[in-house]
């Protein structure tokens, strides 16, 4: 009956071609129990995913280790060569295993390969829409055969993206270029060399987000991402939609077992109000006037605001050194916090920089020299990277040589 009851859960559209051995009396004891099967094109049903044109070979045995007892906890239930389609994605499972039939723990590996688009029907995110490329995935399993958030579960294994394209629906950004990797380690995310274009700027990008695969079940809202950024050049007018709103796209979900629309719920979630933590590096940055280089900058990005720390670079002929935030507020505009000190720069070089920082009294022709100061400011800046003149409050402390 146990057998049954396990195996019940599991539903096949097309008969299984099976032999069995049965060695030992049928009565008044456990005879040993070796079973064989096969099928080819069935439509089949699991707690987990439905799957289409299902084909595999397989075994039962009751006496899994030798010499124990026959029993349901002894038992061992095997699937080889397991291929078939699941919401049209090709699935290959080499091995899989069902131990112990009191307590089924389903043990297995899942390969796929297919086109980036095929992703839009199955996660349904609202953020992400995938328009070209191709992914490989491989996964290993470990874990409950049914649903059981009280037994613990073990995932690892990695997506690889080539030439993806990929649209960032909340800041109508287009990915391009997109390849890279990311592993499952247990609950942790781990992503490889990204490489992307984004507004011909090319991105390489690594990070870490450590208990994410637990944390976007239960509180995506807490988890932290630890993100690495690179670009050779970093030109800031093709990123002023960073400046923005979000825009919130409104999308019902169909949800059923066959898409993972409630994962990518949560996964719309981490990215509307998760914590990322980025490590920005620049050879290279320019903003209208303004150009530097060496830029280094811990960037916290939340769901209102972002946060700069320990931001340095390499400008006209000394360096900058910045901390601060830029919060964004009713109306359409931004407002700017900046601690700033120039070291040892050249004074005409700033002013024209910043063109002159929106007054006329000193400006870049008629004063020279080598600057050092301290810079506290607060101002508004609207979206499209504009500074509100009137808005502006500062103080400055400075030597002039």
């Amino acid at each position: 009956p146990k057998i049954a009851k396990s195996l019940g859960i599991v539903g096949l559209s097309a008969p299984l071609d099976a032999s069995a051995i049965i060695i030992g009396p049928l009565k008044g004891g456990d005879p040993l129990l070796n079973i064989t099967w096969s099928t080819k094109n069935s439509n089949m049903t699991t707690p987990f995913f439905d799957f289409e044109e299902a084909s595999f070979t397989g075994s039962f045995t009751n006496e899994a280790v030798k010499g124990l007892e026959r029993n349901d906890s002894n038992s061992l239930i095997v699937a080889n060569n397991f291929t078939a389609r699941w919401r049209g994605l090709p699935v290959k499972m080499t091995r899989l295993e069902i131990q112990n039939l009191e307590n089924p723990i389903l043990t297995t590996d899942l390969q796929s390969s297919f086109p980036l688009t095929d992703l839009n029907d199955v996660i349904q995110s609202t953020s992400l829409n995938m328009e070209s490329g191709a992914a490989d995935i491989f996964l290993q399993y470990k874990g409950p055969m049914e649903r059981n958030e009280q037994t613990n579960s073990l995932i690892n294994g990695y997506i690889q993206f080539n030439d993806g394209k990929i649209m960032y629906n909340p800041r109508n950004v287009l990915l391009n270029n997109v390849k890279g990797k990311m592993s499952f380690r247990a609950s942790d995310l781990y992503v490889e060399n990204i490489q992307c274009n984004v507004l011909n700027t090319l991105v390489q990008m690594n990070g870490t987000g450590k208990q994410l695969l637990s944390l976007i079940n239960t509180s995506p809202n807490q988890a932290i991402i630890d993100w690495n950024i690179f670009t050779p050049s970093l030109n800031l007018n093709s990123f002023l939609f960073l400046l923005q709103q979000k825009q919130a796209k409104a999308t019902t979900r169909k949800e059923h077992k066959n898409t993972i629309a409630g994962v990518a719920g949560k996964i719309d979630k981490l990215l509307e109000e998760g914590v990322l933590k980025v490590s920005l590096k620049a050879n290279a940055v320019q903003y209208n006037k303004f150009t530097a280089s060496n830029l280094q900058a811990d960037v916290t990005l939340l769901q209102d605001r972002y946060i700069f720390n320990n931001a340095s670079m390499t400008h006209a002929g000394g360096s900058m050194q910045m901390n601060g935030s830029l919060v964004q507020q009713k109306g359409n505009t931004n407002l700017a916090a900046l601690n700033v000190d120039f070291n040892n720069v050249d004074v005409s070089s700033v002013l024209n920089a910043f063109e002159n920082f929106g007054q006329d009294a000193i400006t870049a022709q008629n004063i020279d020299g080598k600057l050092t100061a301290k810079l506290n400011s607060n101002l508004l800046l609207t979206d499209a990277g504009k500074v509100l003149p009137e808005s502006i409050s500062s103080q400055v402390s400075f030597s002039l040589k």
